[in-house]
């Protein structure tokens, strides 16, 4: 799919995700704007507007006559949730989405399409139970930031190749009809078990050693300092929408779409 000519903004492009989508998306003939908070550090074939994501600045200018925005913007959950840790995945989120709102309402032509990263966390931790778009929402903190935003082994793995969430969301910018939520995911989840069983399959490591509960809930905040939930809970996620509107996945199975990312790598 095309997208020559087409200005997109993508706000907290900096990341992996971010990173990966303005390549595809200047592969395509875009002129790419992406919005950071550390500009020094990055490099690519796009431009660079520093902001803070929370106040108007400069970067302003970048969203009028634009085609699109894909905001990104939100402090990692790759964290110990402290309070100030939670205060700021929050934060981070709300503020960056009132923003954008605020600077499209000021601009003369605002950009007719917006594409709003949230988290699949917004259904929860159900242990075996698959989540569609119509699913019930979850309760904790992970769903009350979605919903302000936009140890087994059988816990859900829902995973996606980056080739294909940069697919989805040059559709979403080119598409008219795309509207609302979308899940963004491979239509075939696994459990954490056969996740981790795959993935030692494509890199040639036969054996893995299992993790008890406990060991997780302690070696994760003291030896890596993150959420041991992040590991323990997961989802199984179906993009029905996706399907009904036969998009096609260029890697709809794991073991593919593993070796294609690890022979990239090497």
């Amino acid at each position: 799919m095309s997208l020559g000519g087409k200005r997109i903004v993508i706000a907290g492009g900096s990341g992996f995700l971010g990173t990966s989508m303005a390549t595809e998306f200047f592969r395509a003939g875009a002129k790419v704007t992406v919005l950071t908070r550390s500009k020094q550090k990055l490099t690519g074939d796009w431009a660079y507007q520093v902001w803070d994501g929370r106040s108007i600045g400069v970067w302003i200018k970048s969203i009028d006559d634009s085609d699109a925005i894909v905001n990104l913007a939100g402090r990692t959950v790759n964290c110990i949730k402290t309070p100030d840790h939670q205060d700021e995945i929050l934060r981070s989120r709300i503020e960056s989405t009132r923003v954008l709102g605020q600077a499209m309402r000021m601009v003369n032509l605002p950009p007719p399409v917006w594409v709003q990263m949230s988290t699949a966390h917004i259904y929860g931790d159900p242990p075996t139970a698959v989540c569609m778009e119509e699913s019930a929402e979850g309760i904790g903190l992970a769903p009350t930031v979605a919903r302000a935003w936009e140890a087994s082994g059988m816990q859900g793995m829902s995973w996606i190749h980056e080739d294909d969430i940069n697919a989805i969301f040059k559709r979403a910018i080119c598409d008219e009809t795309m509207a609302g939520a979308y899940i963004v995911s491979s239509p075939n989840p696994k459990s954490q078990a056969d996740f981790m069983r795959t993935l030692r399959k494509v890199i040639g490591m036969p054996i893995g050693l299992p993790a008890l509960e406990w060991m997780v809930r302690i070696g994760a905040p003291l030896l890596m300092r993150t959420d041991p939930e992040l590991v323990l809970y997961g989802r199984y996620m179906i993009p029905n929408r996706l399907l009904n509107e036969r998009f096609a996945f260029q890697f709809a199975e794991l073991e593919p779409a593993l070796r294609d990312l690890y022979e990239r790598k090497i």
